[in-house]
């Protein structure tokens, strides 16, 4: 039976979506060609579920035939969903051929871009000085050509938008456009007659060696323009490399190359979508690829390589397979940081993730990792490059076998730990800091060591008791031989009286000789320790509950100077005496007029920096810089970076400054605004020495894809301290646990 014309003032639907584009697609790109028409009139299609447009798409005469391109948004309803509509006030033939479509940029990979131009005449076979062609087409004869030949945009080029013309045809007749890799395609671009000039813009990819071809049914004249050029991002050999809705981190750079994508246990399949430019070749895992949709199978820590390879140049990409519990990390870099190694932990605190030591490079790729037995913090890079990172006691390390900081390597191995060597009951080893690589093998730990029976009601009142307990903060420097070398303790040296922020934590309570029924009490919590590089070996610490940073002479034990909230004058009322004597700073161009409840202070020639939390005031957490002056006491604040949210950091967090002046900060344990996940998000955040951004990472909670996540410190190190190679040949599985303890 003949085919039946769309009848006059009839609505007829094409489903599209599903049907010739994938179902995600939002809009096709098509042409419409009207034929056979039994009077003059117009056609128009438009999106299913919407009223008919009162403007038209094509206008016609009779026994003509004749194209246009259109884009047109496809139905959303239930009832019309990915359908477009078609309309027409006259009875004709209408045909629809789907050249390409839209849809939601992917959640990975390069995003191709469409640049207009000024329409460039490229080809015109009624003239010779134009190029390419001097004669007309045949009836039946294909001609192939390359549109962005010579154009500054041809190395990126994947499609193009060409202004096609038929002109001078000896008889109707019709021109077909095409990649010139594929067969001849049957849809018509162009409907010609000897009547006059007949044109239409067409888009069409380019074929695997960047060539458009053009079909003539009739002999006739053909003019090509150019008026755009879609390409991908500049560097990248593909126009796509998807993986769905899988989500795969740091976002796609064609000159990143390490990236994490989000598994499930055991068995994977990765569906990508792969497009490559001309010219451009591909194997995955070792096998040669070509466009089109690829299904990789990996299992959990599998490391997927691929390489796109083009005029002798060659890109490598690996696609680490992580664990379902492994956070997904979001990755804001709006800068360039320096490259470097960030040394991290997942899953400490209430992280709902699960537990691991991680490796990221200076895009967030996660290039190395383990999983541990339990959370770890404190995980760092020694000298002769083995790894250390600290199991956690609750509030502080006790008793000691729950605390220990342990040395391993990038295969995962357990090589030591490194606790108290002679008395772990007396000296409970706590997790918050350690100094290694002390010249002779040495190390220094931080002690919380239990002192009972303490009247501490004659210095300080009510509630405390006469015989009441607290914890004091240590000091122990071991040489290579576990000798104690050096020892200090900070109630020789504080009142209890300087404690601005007492607690009372209670991981004592109910032991025997605890007094007082809510536990010991905690004045100093030492919670940072560094050993001053300047050839004096003092050591810089960081005490919570003073609100203070200090600094004790290696030689005598005295405490040098102390930077802290207390008045530095002795005349202001609120001054308290320090035990040792020592000077207090007068704090210089702070508004807060020094820290409080700060962490990982380091002293780096006479700069002071420090991550001040701030806890319980609602002033906003800050990563901030004093110069110390030991002649005049005086530490004068030369930089901060304040949560911009205004948030208070209840514990934890990092500031360290590099070489670069750049300064990269862990907020701590932030609680967020308002509290709807249990942390502040981002939670890691890199800027340059003028205060701008550089990169911020977001933990997002793999159980719902909310922001939320705990890192207790983040450390950057240089380039030349691990191999790209290797972190990639060894990560992934567990790391070896220490053996239970007694």
């Amino acid at each position: 039976a003949e085919p039946l014309r769309l009848p006059a003032g009839h609505v007829r639907d094409v489903q599209i979506a599903g049907a010739f584009v994938p179902s995600e697609a939002t809009a096709a790109l098509v042409t419409v060609t009207a034929t056979d028409a039994l009077k003059q009139g117009w056609v128009s299609v438009f999106p299913c579920g919407e009223s008919p447009p009162l403007a038209s798409n094509l206008n016609l005469r009779p026994d003509e035939a004749r194209a246009v391109s259109a884009i047109v948004g496809l139905g959303t309803d239930a009832l019309a969903d990915g359908k477009l509509c078609i309309q027409s006030n006259i009875s004709t033939h209408v045909i629809i051929d789907v050249n390409g479509y839209y849809a939601p940029a992917p959640q990975f990979g390069p995003a191709a871009s469409l640049s207009p131009l000024a329409g460039t005449r490229i080809a015109d076979s009624r003239s010779a000085s134009v190029g390419l062609w001097s004669t007309p087409f045949e009836a039946d004869e294909v001609r192939s050509f390359d549109p962005v030949a010579g154009h500054p945009l041809a190395g990126q080029a994947s499609a193009v938008m060409l202004n096609v013309i038929g002109v001078d045809a000896e008889s109707r007749g019709h021109l077909r456009v095409y990649p010139c890799s594929n067969d001849v395609t049957e849809a018509s671009a162009v409907n010609f007659s000897e009547e006059g000039a007949a044109t239409n813009l067409v888009p069409v990819s380019l074929s695997d060696t960047r060539t458009v071809c053009i079909y003539a049914s009739k002999a006739t004249d053909v003019v090509v323009d150019l008026f755009a050029v879609m390409t991908s991002p500049e560097g990248s050999f593909a126009e796509q490399l998807s993986f769905g809705s899988t989500d795969v981190w740091p976002s796609f750079s064609p000159d990143g190359t390490d990236y994490g994508v989000r598994c499930s246990a055991g068995s994977n399949s990765l569906n990508i979508g792969l497009d490559l430019l001309p010219f451009a070749t591909a194997t995955i895992d070792g096998v040669s690829k070509p466009s089109g949709d690829i299904t990789e199978v990996v299992v959990t820590d599998d490391l997927l390589p691929m390489t796109l390879s083009r005029d002798g140049v060659t890109k490598e990409y690996f696609f680490r397979c992580l664990p379902a519990d492994f956070p997904v990390l979001e990755v804001d870099r709006p800068g360039e940081p320096t490259p470097g190694w960030y040394l991290t932990t997942f899953g400490q605190g209430s992280s709902p993730s699960g537990t691991f030591t991680v490796i990221l490079d200076n895009r967030g790729a996660p290039v190395w990792y383990k999983r541990t037995d339990e959370a770890l913090i404190n995980f760092q890079r020694r000298a002769d490059g083995t790894l250390l990172a600290s199991s956690q006691g609750q509030f502080f390390g006790i008793p000691s076998d729950e605390v220990l900081h342990r040395v391993s390597n990038l295969d995962g191995d357990l090589l030591g730990t490194l606790g108290e060597p002679i008395d772990p009951q007396a000296y409970p080893v706590d997790h918050h800091d350690v100094v290694v690589d002390i010249p002779g093998g040495g190390r220094a730990n931080i002690v919380y060591d239990l002192r009972e029976d303490v009247d501490l009601l004659a210095e300080l009142g009510p509630p405390y008791l006469v015989d009441d307990d607290f914890v004091d903060g240590s000091i122990r420097e071991f040489d290579a031989d576990d000798n104690v070398v050096f020892e200090w303790s900070a109630s020789d040296y504080f009142n209890y009286a300087e404690s601005t922020f007492p607690q009372r934590f209670g991981r004592y309570e109910g032991e025997p000789g605890i007094a007082h029924p809510e536990g010991e009490a905690n004045f100093f919590h030492i919670n940072s320790l560094v050993r001053v590089d300047d050839g004096t070996d003092d050591y810089v610490a960081s005490a919570r509950h003073l609100d203070a940073v200090f600094r004790v002479d290696r030689t005598s034990g005295d405490v040098k100077w102390i930077l802290g909230s207390l008045p530095s004058d002795p005349g202001d009322p609120g001054y308290i005496a320090n035990k040792s004597g020592a000077p207090r700073l007068e704090v210089i161009n702070d508004p807060y007029g020094g820290p409080l409840r700060q962490h990982d202070a380091r002293l780096v020639g006479d700069v002071l920096t420090m991550f001040d939390n701030r806890t319980a005031t609602n002033q906003p957490s800050r990563a901030v810089a004093y110069q110390i002056d030991e002649v005049a006491q005086t530490a004068t604040m030369i930089w901060e970076v304040a949560d911009t949210s205004g948030r208070t950091s209840p514990a934890q967090g990092s500031t360290r400054r590099a070489a670069d002046d750049s300064t990269l900060i862990g907020w701590g344990f932030m609680q967020p605004v308002p509290l709807l996940t249990n942390a502040m998000q981002p939670h890691f955040e890199e800027f340059d020495a003028s205060g701008e951004r550089l990169m911020a990472i977001t933990q997002i909670d793999p159980t719902n894809g909310f922001p939320g996540g705990v890192s207790y410190r983040i450390i950057k190190y240089p380039p030349a301290n691990f191999d790209l190679t290797e972190l990639r040949a060894k990560s992934g599985g567990d790391a070896e646990a220490p053996p239970p303890g007694p």
